[in-house]
């Protein structure tokens, strides 16, 4: 439990700087929930949008939470890194399924041993040479991938038009501010306006 006098002061976020670095590092840690949600469905045998959905979701939300602030240009990272982790999901299955077939290859005499599972990823190549296991595995990916932005694209839409709207909003609450146009001292308090007119002029002698 939290017990404060009074909630802190936290800044607007529509005033924050964007961070970019920060926010790639947000962006790409979070689009790893899409490669999970790729690789759990995989193994159910299913394919569907809902992993391209989450990929981008958490990939956005994860931009704004470390960049401090979404904008196009952050939108349009985080779905790149998005759809890379679909790829990285899609090739994690692959490497499973490699390990998987040298288990039960061994269990039959086959091989002598069952490689690692970092062994198994970087001999991924050698088994998409051959193009039985090509046509269904990129096959799988091609599906995903289009499966995945149709279930994305609605909510990159919606970001694109929240920051569209943001933008515009912003430059009209900045010009009605009535405080745009005040100085302040340096315990941050209004100074008094004078009129340059009379500042130096003298009061009238009222005792006549």
């Amino acid at each position: 439990m939290i017990y404060l006098a009074k909630p802190p002061k936290i800044p607007n976020s529509s005033k924050r700087k964007e961070n970019i670095p920060l926010g790639v590092i947000g962006a790409f840690l979070f689009s790893l929930a899409g490669a999970l949600c790729w690789m759990g469905l995989y193994y159910a045998n299913f394919l569907a949008g809902i992993s391209g959905f989450i990929g981008v979701f958490c990939a956005i939300w994860g931009y704004r939470l470390f960049g401090g602030k979404l904008s196009k240009k952050g939108v349009i990272i985080a779905v790149i890194f998005a759809f890379i982790s679909l790829a990285f999901g899609w090739y994690m299955c692959l490497t499973i399924d490699i390990q998987n077939a040298f288990k039960s290859w061994y269990e039959d005499g086959d091989v002598s041993y069952v490689p690692t599972l970092f062994e198994c990823f970087t001999l991924g190549p050698d088994f998409l040479e051959e193009p039985e296991i090509a046509k269904a595995y990129f096959k799988d990916l091609i599906i995903g991938m289009l499966l995945a932005l149709i279930g994305a694209v609605g909510f990159i839409s919606k970001s694109f038009k929240t920051i569209k709207d943001a933008e515009n909003a912003q430059p009209q609450q900045q010009s009605i501010s009535p405080f745009d146009s005040f100085d302040y001292d340096e315990d941050g308090m209004p100074k008094r306006i004078e009129n340059d007119d009379t500042k130096d002029t003298p009061p009238e002698d009222k005792s006549e």
